[in-house]
């Protein structure tokens, strides 16, 4: 599965262990079928469930892209930006609901139940703006991880919902500041659009994919995009640079 983006939005579309395409996931559009928006999906059983953060709904296909059934989570009084299943529910991504244009910390991840409720706030993670970030929430058996896409620090969230620091990311003199030093998130983004201090600074670090032995992730420097990865029990690491002028 991989979820395109393409110029005009997304789409989910799969493909065999060849490489060979095979079938779309749904269509885009603005029937109750369809979706606007690949926000982030998730499989349960056989079925993938994709979630239209635009339209406020989940929509559910077969895995050769038949459609079976649309949740609409427009009435949810806690909205989420992504959702990953963890243990009876979902851990998922809040969205910022600062008030007054102050930037105050808002609540950066919490759990929901299996219609999608509100349980409660996980850790005391916070976000200063409503830039969407990526998916910042990744599970690896009944473990999951949080990490804010511009800060350094890895989180482990064990099955009680307990939040905490578990790894954190060095880059040596290619270190950005603490997250914690900046303003908001707007004020990182600023000076990630000057050329000069972004090809000294690694930026935004997202895309993680957990294993039994550790982890793989993308970062960017200036214009270069990286994939990374650490491997926990052998303690190395191993990076691949790429050039884009995008």
């Amino acid at each position: 599965y991989t979820n395109d983006f393409s110029p005009n939005g997304t789409n989910l579309l799969v493909y065999n262990d060849k490489g060979q395409f095979l079938n779309p996931i749904g269509f885009r559009g603005r029937a109750g079928n369809e979706y606007s928006w690949v926000k982030n999906y998730w499989f349960e059983g056989e079925n993938v469930c994709v979630l239209d953060f635009n339209a406020r709904k989940i929509v559910k296909y077969t895995l050769d892209g038949r459609h079976i059934e649309t949740v609409s989570i427009t009435d949810k009084k806690s909205v989420f930006g992504s959702l990953i299943p963890f243990g009876e529910g979902f851990i998922g991504e809040c969205t910022y609901v600062g008030s007054n244009g102050d930037y105050a910390p808002s609540p950066a991840i919490a759990y929901y139940d299996k219609d999608y409720n509100f349980v409660s706030n996980i850790g005391d993670h916070s976000i200063r703006s409503g830039i969407d970030m990526g998916n910042p929430i990744s599970t690896y058996g009944k473990i999951a991880y949080y990490k804010h896409t511009l800060d350094r620090k890895i989180y482990t969230i064990n099955s009680k919902l307990e939040s905490s620091h578990t790894f954190t990311l060095d880059f040596g003199e290619m270190n950005m500041p603490d997250l914690a030093t900046f303003k908001d998130e707007y004020e990182v983004a600023s000076k990630l659009r000057d050329d000069t201090w972004a090809k000294r600074h690694v930026g935004a670090s997202f895309n993680f994919s957990f294993t039994k032995d550790g982890f793989s992730f993308t970062y960017g420097i200036g214009k270069e995009f990286n994939i990374g990865s650490c491997n926990i029990k052998r303690g190395k690491t191993h990076s691949v640079k790429f050039k884009s002028e995008r």
